[in-house]
């Protein structure tokens, strides 16, 4: 009898946690039995995970670490030479910030998207620094769905120095799009704006979206802070962003951060 041909297509990728490789592969030619477990093996270190099938988990590994990895097959015969090495993979620390992408919302333009988002983190996190030019309300949706239509929940506290204000609206009070990030511009003349978003278990398909804004902008001498709660309505994981904010001078800088929890 033979030993089993080596696995092919070894790919590796982050659990999450800061210190667990999943690592998937192609099972090759049995040879002369049945493949009774694989072994997958981290370089360096050479921590090893053992399964009966694609994929398996290597954990003990450290954040911050570039890993490789192989795998081998075993029945009756013997075990098989190792596979080829996966692409690196480097573990993310939990609680770390990673920027994922950068852009630069170009004068005139009345939106900014989001359309390349990585599935490995826990949640996203994205950060605004502008000058508004025009009677705007910046307001941030997901996969497209930027339809008047009754998809979000929005619960609102803001202040200018003088009075505070709080505001909640729901699917049943009437056409509502996204979820708000900071209140209407009434003086329509420029002032500065900065925020920053947390969407938290974006990539669940499982849980509701529940979104943090905390903004805040001076309208030629009467600032304003806000925060606000919000939820988009569908389990469907987030794989696109868009922020329409129109009116807005040169130039609108945006960034979205991947964040491990």
């Amino acid at each position: 009898s033979d030993v089993p041909d080596a696995p092919t297509g070894v790919t590796a990728t982050d659990s999450g946690d800061g210190t667990t490789a999943s690592v998937s592969f192609t099972p090759a030619v049995t040879g002369g039995g049945s493949v009774t477990s694989y072994t997958v093996t981290s370089s360096p270190g050479g921590f090893t995970g053992t399964g009966a099938s694609s994929p398996i988990s290597v954990t003990g590994l450290t954040a911050g670490t570039a890993y490789t990895f192989t795998v081998t097959a075993t029945n009756a015969s013997g075990t098989s030479s190792p596979s080829a090495a996966s692409s690196s993979l480097t573990l993310a620390s939990v609680g770390s910030y990673f920027l994922i992408e950068r852009v630069t919302q170009a004068y005139g333009t009345s939106y900014v998207e989001f359309n390349t988002i990585p599935s490995g983190f826990t949640h996203l996190q994205v950060r605004c620094s502008a000058t508004s030019s025009a009677s705007v309300v910046p307001t941030i949706f997901f996969n497209g769905d930027n339809q008047i239509a009754h998809h979000v929940n929005l619960h609102s506290i803001y202040g200018d120095g003088t009075s505070i204000y709080s505001s909640a609206v729901y699917p049943s009070l009437g056409n509502y799009q996204g979820i708000w990030l900071s209140d209407n511009n009434t003086s329509n003349q420029s002032y500065p704006f900065v925020g920053i978003v947390d969407i938290y278990d974006y990539a669940s398909t499982t849980k509701l979206k529940n979104i943090r804004a905390i903004t805040g902008q001076d309208k030629n001498g009467s600032g304003q802070v806000s925060l606000r709660s919000g939820m988009w309505l569908y389990t469907t994981a987030v794989t696109s962003i868009r922020i329409n904010f129109g009116g807005v001078y040169p130039e609108a800088y945006w960034a979205l951060y991947g964040i491990k929890g």
